[in-house]
């Protein structure tokens, strides 16, 4: 998790206090990312 003092302009501008950072890599599967895509879809 990310908090708003490690991004005071960028988080300020969009107005939000949290936020939850994905970083994908090259290991991951195809299986994982697509369990990510879901979960993510879940919350839009």
């Amino acid at each position: 998790m990310s908090l708003r003092e490690y991004a005071l302009y960028d988080f300020a501008d969009k107005g939000v206090e949290h936020c939850v950072r994905l970083s994908p890599h090259y290991y991951n599967t195809e299986d994982e990312v697509d369990a990510v895509v879901a979960a993510v879809g879940e919350l839009t």
